[in-house]
């Protein structure tokens, strides 16, 4: 059974959950084919961590990675998956969303996001050698190698860069190469089960009802179980779907207008990634609040 459901407004979110959504209740069993169906051009470094992207029934979309360090090891980086929807100056729009502090991490991760509020940064490039520059308000504590090979393996994804000329506060740094960095296979570990990042509310501007409920995962997922609870054990009745992406499961429930954000829910959820690493699991999380306006998940217009 398939079900239709409105666009979202002109914003990230609305290229999650747009056009066609597929329904996960169990009862939900017949499937047809799209009539057109859109497209996903996926780089190495995201096949390499996460596999094949889905196919959209419209339009298309660029698969790409970032890099976040390691709380444990501020000198390694695991890749989280970001997609654009334009081809053009791809390398700036990833950076600059690497920096912005707009990325969703989950609570209890082993990566983080080492870049301090207020930072500006600028791009510049001559041949394969990218030169970043980052104006930081101040020097984090733990120093700066997190940055560092989080910006030089975030870049050197691109074919069109093979070195990374870095300048911080317009310094460059200090053991730089004089030709800049390389990525370094070193810096980079693997990528674990998919993670259950956030449970949010999405409304439209200035309203404050909520339109739907979204359990948003760290990436593309097979969703082999999903279920929304109450903190008493009882069902949030509602339609569920799964999202073009298959990065989130969108919820409408029924009485939406009773929710407010800080409410519990339990989240029951069995997931299979494109590369079959499975994670499922149980937890109570708080409900949290986001406009369509904002940016949830790891789109990039």
């Amino acid at each position: 059974m398939m079900k239709r459901w409105k666009e979202a407004s002109l914003t990230t979110f609305r290229f999650i959950t747009i056009a066609l959504l597929l329904c996960v209740l169990p009862a939900c069993q017949e499937k047809s084919e799209p009539e057109s169906a859109g497209r996903v051009e996926a780089n190495a470094a995201y096949r390499q961590y996460f596999g094949e992207p889905p196919t959209p029934t419209a339009g298309q979309a660029y698969a790409r990675v970032a890099y976040l360090p390691l709380h444990e090891d501020s000198f390694k980086v695991r890749a989280v998956p970001l997609y654009l929807f334009t081809s053009e100056n791809q390398v700036e729009k990833i950076i600059t969303r690497l920096i912005d502090g707009t990325l969703i991490l989950p609570p209890e991760g082993d990566t983080y996001n080492p870049f301090p509020a207020g930072v500006e940064v600028s791009l510049s490039q001559q041949g394969s050698q990218l030169a970043i520059s980052l104006e930081l308000p101040s020097i984090p504590t733990s120093g700066t190698d997190a940055i560092i090979s989080s910006l030089v393996e975030t870049a050197t994804q691109f074919d069109s860069v093979e070195t990374v000329l870095l300048r911080f506060n317009g310094k460059e740094i200090t053991g730089m190469p004089p030709e800049g960095f390389r990525s370094g296979v070193a810096r980079v570990v693997e990528v674990g089960p998919p993670t259950l990042l956030v449970l949010a509310a999405i409304a439209d501007e200035g309203e404050d009802a909520l339109e739907e409920i979204v359990a948003n995962f760290d990436r593309p997922v097979t969703v082999n179980r999903l279920r929304l609870l109450h903190v008493d054990g009882s069902r949030v009745d509602g339609a569920y779907f799964t999202s073009v992406f298959q990065m989130a499961v969108v919820v409408h429930p029924e009485r939406a207008e009773t929710y407010a954000e800080g409410d519990m829910f339990v989240v029951e959820w069995d997931v299979t990634d494109a590369l079959d690493r499975r994670a499922a699991g149980r937890k109570v999380m708080p409900l949290r609040w986001f406009e369509h306006e904002a940016e949830l998940g790891s789109f990039s217009k």
